[in-house]
C-alpha cells in the first residue's frame, strides 16, 4: 500500500509539473466579484504564458477603490473610495479586524479580484503605470508571476511538491536560477531544515505557513502581498518569519503590503492604515 501511494504521489507531481509549464493555473473560488473574504484566491498566480522581466522595485497608488459583495440578496460594501500610497521599498500594515476588507483588498491589488470602482496602479522601472484594476487576464498574469510575492492566508502549498520544491517553483516559473542551497539556508533558518523533502500534509498548520512565506519570497518580488502570515503561528515562530519578511524586503529594495490583526506585526511597518468593518 505505501508502495502504490509513493508511485501515485510520484505521478501527481509530474503531471502537475506538465500543467503548469503548459500555462496551466489553479482555478481561484468564486466568481469575479463572489470572492470569499477569508480566502486569499490563488487563481492564476502560477500561469507561465510568457517570458518576464523583473525589476527590483515598484511603487503602488490605490484610488477610490470600491467594491461590495451580493450576499443572500443583500448588496455589502467592503471597500468604500478606499485611497493610499505605498512608496518603492517602504512597508504598510493594514491593520484591522477579520471581515474588514483587508483580504479582499489584496485580492484585488494582486488583480485577482476586480473592483466596482477605482485604481490600482503599479508603477514597474520601465515608465507609465499598470492599472490592475482595469489590465487584461494576459498582463495581471505577468506581473503577478514575475513582480508579485503572495502570502496565501491558507497556505495553497501545491500538495504534491516537497517543501523545497514548493519553494523553489517561483523561480522555475520565472526562469530563474534555481538555487536550492538558498532554499535550504532559509528551511534551516525557519527550523524545517530535516522537512525540505517532506510534503504538505505532512505539516502543521504553522509549519505550512512557514513555508508559504518562503515560497513568496524565493524569487525576490518587487512587491509582496501578505495576508495574516504569522495568523497560525506561535509567538517565537510569528517573530521568526516577521523577522524573514522584513528582512528579505529590505534586502531586495521590495515593498511590502501586509494585512494583519497582529499589533506586533503592525508596528514593525513604516506606516499603519487602519481597516473597519463597514
Amino acid at each position: 500500500m505505501a508502495l502504490a501511494l509513493r508511485a501515485l504521489r510520484l505521478r501527481l507531481r509530474v503531471h502537475l509539473q506538465l500543467l503548469l509549464r503548459c500555462a496551466g493555473h489553479i482555478q481561484r473560488k468564486g466568481g469575479a466579484n463572489g470572492g470569499d473574504e477569508s480566502e486569499f484566491a490563488a487563481s492564476n498566480f502560477y500561469r507561465a504564458d510568457s517570458t518576464p522581466r523583473t525589476y527590483a522595485s515598484m511603487k503602488l497608488r490605490v484610488q477610490d477603490l470600491s467594491l461590495a459583495y451580493d450576499r443572500a440578496g443583500v448588496r455589502q460594501r467592503v471597500l468604500d473610495g478606499l485611497a493610499f500610497e505605498l512608496d518603492t521599498g517602504s512597508s504598510l500594515a493594514l491593520f484591522g479586524p477579520s471581515g474588514s476588507g483587508k483580504t479582499s483588498l489584496l485580492n484585488v491589488i494582486a488583480g485577482l479580484l476586480r473592483p466596482d470602482a477605482g485604481k490600482v496602479l503599479l508603477w514597474l522601472a520601465d515608465g507609465d503605470p499598470l492599472d490592475m484594476a482595469s489590465a487584461d487576464e494576459a498582463a495581471r498574469t505577468r506581473v503577478r508571476r514575475a513582480h508579485l510575492g503572495i502570502v496565501f492566508q491558507f497556505f495553497n502549498l501545491i500538495p504534491t511538491l516537497t517543501l523545497r520544491e514548493n519553494c523553489l517553483l517561483p523561480l522555475e516559473l520565472n526562469g530563474l536560477p534555481r538555487n536550492s542551497e538558498a532554499v535550504d539556508s532559509a528551511l534551516q533558518a525557519l527550523g524545517l531544515a530535516d522537512k525540505a523533502n517532506a510534503f504538505p500534509d505532512q505539516l502543521s498548520g504553522g509549519e505550512q505557513q512557514r513555508v508559504a512565506v518562503l515560497r513568496a519570497l524565493a524569487h525576490k518580488p518587487s512587491l509582496v502581498l501578505a495576508d495574516e502570515p504569522t495568523g497560525n503561528l506561535d509567538a517565537k515562530n510569528s517573530q521568526a518569519v516577521a523577522d524573514l519578511l522584513w528582512r528579505s524586503v529590505e534586502e531586495a529594495g521590495s515593498s511590502l503590503l501586509i494585512a494583519t490583526h497582529s499589533a506586533m506585526l503592525a508596528e514593525r511597518a513604516d506606516r499603519v492604515l487602519k481597516m473597519d468593518s463597514l
